[in-house]
């Protein structure tokens, strides 16, 4: 398959993701809203953890629902929206490198690594996935760098740019800060930081809809531009 066709099916697969995200969130806030009609009718039930040895039934089940979906469900959405996009991104760079390995000619490589390789382009993936490591680490912005680097692209806009590292800050701090705001996040957002440091991070759902918007976007333009270049 050529290069082309990899980077649409890369930027397909990416977009079937987030689309299959959103809808297991609304279809998820839809299936509990008919749970809880069907208690308000008078259905009874219960449900045990075998694991937790917790029990709860049909009133509690439903009284805890705000705080699943708030807790819970929301943030794993968010998150896996922002999660999709990255793996589209730093996979779409694995895929120019492999298909231009003389970019990395002057990238060493210790013998030990090329003595423990099956072949040359195990020796190349090695190369590669240092290459892209060190990328990942650096901010969004630069990511968008390094690929006009390889790539002679333009866009996303700045302010594209600008969302989705705003977005990428705000999965951080719930990945890693519990969602309380902190100078890392600001450092990250930047212009676009939504909170102050001490906030509680939130996900209103314009925002979480937004963000699929931003992402799916991005997606499809990055990979037709990049895909007309191969």
């Amino acid at each position: 398959m050529a290069l082309a066709d990899d980077i649409q099916k890369l930027a397909a697969d990416a977009r079937a993701d987030l689309a299959a995200v959103l809808d297991y969130h609304y279809q998820s806030i839809a299936a509990w809203d008919e749970l809880s009609r069907d208690v308000r009718s008078g259905r009874v039930f219960s449900v045990q953890n075998v694991a937790t040895a917790t029990s709860a039934d049909q009133a509690q089940i439903i009284a805890r629902v705000p705080g699943y979906m708030e807790r819970y469900l929301t943030p794993a959405t968010f998150q896996q929206l922002v999660t999709t996009f990255e793996a589209f991104f730093f996979d779409l760079l694995a895929l120019w490198l492999r298909d231009h390995p003389g970019i990395l000619l002057r990238k060493q490589v210790e013998l030990e690594t090329v003595l423990a390789a099956a072949d040359t382009a195990a020796v190349l993936q090695g190369v590669i996935d240092r290459e892209l490591n060190e990328v990942k680490y650096r901010k969004v912005a630069e990511w968008f760098d390094y690929l006009r680097k390889l790539v002679s692209v333009p866009g996303p806009s700045p302010d594209q740019v600008a969302a989705l590292a705003e977005a990428k800050a705000s999965r951080d701090i719930l990945v890693h800060g519990k969602g309380l705001v902190n100078s890392v996040y600001l450092a990250k957002a930047g212009a676009k930081a939504r909170y102050a440091v001490g906030d509680v991070l939130e996900l209103p759902d314009p925002y979480v809809r937004t963000t699929f918007g931003l992402v799916e976007t991005v997606v499809g333009d990055v990979a037709a531009t990049v895909a007309s270049k191969a």
